[in-house]
């Protein structure tokens, strides 16, 4: 789906009595989260054209150790948002337990920036 679509699916969903909170909360904070996360990044110019991004959203994927990270309303007819541990760099004033944070996965997306590369990431809460 290209970016300038999302605030349409946003709509939709918004308006879906199906849709989950999660996807929906997910989808509300993607774009400022997104543009946040690229501004982080030194090879990737500050001003990326809307036109030049391609999103896919995916409902799971599998880690290198087997296991499957889920993001999808719909896994055997319940929700599923997979819980995630995640190891916080230890400059970051950041409470932990034992250095991890824990998170809920909302969404599961990959983001092809037009003619550079491709961002597989998870918005999590």
């Amino acid at each position: 789906m290209p970016l300038h679509l999302l605030s349409s699916i946003i709509e939709l969903y918004e308006n879906d009595n199906e849709c989950s909170p999660e996807i929906l909360e997910g989808l509300k904070q993607f774009i400022s989260t997104m543009k946040d996360y690229l501004n982080l990044i030194p090879a990737f110019e500050k001003n990326i054209k809307e036109s030049e991004i391609t999103l896919h959203l995916y409902v799971s994927f599998t880690l290198p150790n087997k296991d499957q990270v889920r993001a999808t309303k719909n896994y055997h007819n319940a929700p599923m948002f997979s819980d995630i541990a995640v190891y916080m760099d230890s400059e970051q004033e950041i409470k932990t337990f034992s250095g991890y944070c824990f998170a809920k996965v909302l969404l599961l997306v990959c983001i092809e920036l037009e003619n550079t590369t491709t961002l597989n990431l998870a918005l999590i809460r």
